[in-house]
């Protein structure tokens, strides 16, 4: 997801090196969960035709298809396609072209000839508490994206457009799914008068032996500065390679099956922008306020849960979202 905050990679290409403090949401790890959750929900079909979309650029994104058994090398391969759009982040390749859609490629869908970064297509934030008057958030957005990229999907566009838009999308659903990708702060306290989904927001932690449960403590090899990037990886260590975080998003509880019906993309960004107000802007949190701040254990645990949940929904609705789009004509598959 965006808001690459002081993030860096040791390669482009190293799923298995850890995130710095302000990386991408979800974390590698919540966006490989999530892939899987939906890999597991897909019809034979649509995996057939996902996996001839993603195939001829596995070379940019299937870095780690040895990570599970052979016979699972489709299933590797598209859940390591998920964290391709945050990768690119940090690819030389590719131009920078900001946090907000104001340049004259914002709004392009043209396939991997596309060399721009678009930050801005990782997030639709939406003041908290609500704000009509904020004009947030711009036209181009994570969802107004998710809504073109599906109808992609389902048109007779090129293999490689839909190949380009298959990767987004499997990125993007998750990404709508992490609360402060749908939420900021919006206070002249902070710089450019807004928290960025809670970037700017600083947070500093006990020692890890002042919790009562350290299963809800960050178990990566930093502590997360801002509450944006603890957020990104609460669902899990963003350290763990592939085979790691397909076992955990195989094993998380169904989502709840009419929440997973869902299908109107605003409806998913409502809910992540609730959750942020309840659960993200809330105490030990202070709002308008910089921090930093120590989360307590309670506040943690509330985090990791809802944030589980959240790739779990993300997951069975993206799953949902390609059996209804990846319908057309492949050949090889049912």
């Amino acid at each position: 997801m965006t808001r690459i905050h002081k993030a860096v990679f040791a390669t482009a290409i190293a799923l298995t090196v850890g995130l710095s403090p302000s990386a991408n949401a979800w974390h590698s790890q919540g966006h490989m969960m999530t892939a899987k959750v939906a890999w597991d929900q897909m019809t034979p079909g649509a995996r057939c035709r996902a996996v001839a979309l993603l195939k001829p650029h596995a070379a940019d994104y299937g870095d780690q298809l040895t990570a599970l058994d052979p016979a699972r090398a489709d299933e590797a391969l598209f859940i390591s396609a998920a964290t391709w759009p945050d990768r690119i982040k940090q690819n030389k390749a590719y131009t920078d072209d900001g946090e907000e859609p104001t340049g004259a490629h914002a709004g392009d869908n043209v396939g991997f000839a596309d060399t721009y970064m678009h930050k801005y297509w990782h997030f639709a934030d939406n003041p908290v508490p609500a704000n009509p008057k904020a004009n947030l958030p711009p036209p181009i957005n994570a969802g107004e994206r998710i809504a073109l990229f599906a109808k992609t999907l389902a048109s007779n566009a090129s293999d490689d457009l839909k190949g380009y838009d298959l990767v987004w999308l499997i990125h993007q659903v998750g990404d709508v799914h992490q609360p402060l990708h749908a939420a900021t702060q919006l206070d002249p306290t902070f710089r450019g008068g807004k928290d960025d989904g809670g970037n700017a927001v600083a947070l500093k932690w006990k020692p890890k032996t002042a919790w009562p449960d350290p299963t809800y403590y960050p178990a990566g090899k930093y502590l997360p500065d801002n509450l944006h990037s603890y957020w990104d990886g609460a669902p899990g260590d963003d350290n763990s390679a592939l085979a790691e975080a397909a076992n955990l998003g195989g094993s998380l509880p169904a989502a709840d099956p009419s929440k997973a019906m869902v299908v109107n993309v605003q409806a998913w960004l409502d809910e992540s922008h609730d959750l942020a107000g309840r659960y993200a802007y809330a105490t030990p949190i202070k709002r308008d306020q910089k921090g930093p701040f120590y989360l307590t254990p309670t506040y943690a645990k509330r985090a990791v849960t809802t944030t589980r949940d959240q790739v779990a929904l993300g997951g069975a609705r993206l799953a949902r979202l390609l059996n209804q789009t990846l319908t057309y004509s492949q050949p090889g598959c049912p």
